[in-house]
């Protein structure tokens, strides 16, 4: 099927393919309130992905300044290891990122006061400022989506 963007959306389209003859599973799927789930979160970070990218921020800058900034007011000493668990992500990739915002002056990385190994991380006033704003934009996107 070829779809010409003048004549039919992508809604239309999907909505004539005959679901069940491609694969019942296929169908039950597509169906499934985590197929739904998925979209909406989809959407969601995109959305809000397009309005921090204003801020010079990546939706998992965000993320990861955002929960430093939590970490920070619960504990003296926030590690990347900390981060990662806390979201779930690959350490290296997370160091990756707070590299980034370490560039831009987000954040400091310390030697940790115990492990050689590791790096205490803190939110400079800079990181906070723009974590406000950042916010003030996701409760904004939020309540309207």
């Amino acid at each position: 099927m070829v779809i010409d963007p003048g004549k039919e959306t992508l809604s239309r389209v999907v909505q004539d393919i005959d679901w069940g003859s491609m694969s019942p599973q296929l169908q039950k799927l597509v169906e499934s309130p985590s197929f739904y789930l998925e979209m909406a979160t989809f959407a969601w970070e995109k959305g809000l992905g397009e309005l921090l990218a204003d801020l010079d921020l990546t939706l998992t800058q965000f993320k990861m300044l955002a929960s430093l900034t939590l970490l920070n007011k619960d504990r003296q000493v926030v590690t990347q290891m900390d981060i990662a668990n806390r979201l779930g992500a690959d350490k290296t990739m997370v160091s990756e990122v707070l590299r980034t915002l370490e560039k831009k002056g987000y954040i400091i990385r310390e030697e940790h006061p115990l492990d050689r190994r590791a790096k205490s991380l803190t939110v400079t006033e800079k990181g906070f400022e723009v974590l406000e704003i950042a916010v003030q934009h996701a409760v904004g996107f939020n309540e309207t989506f």
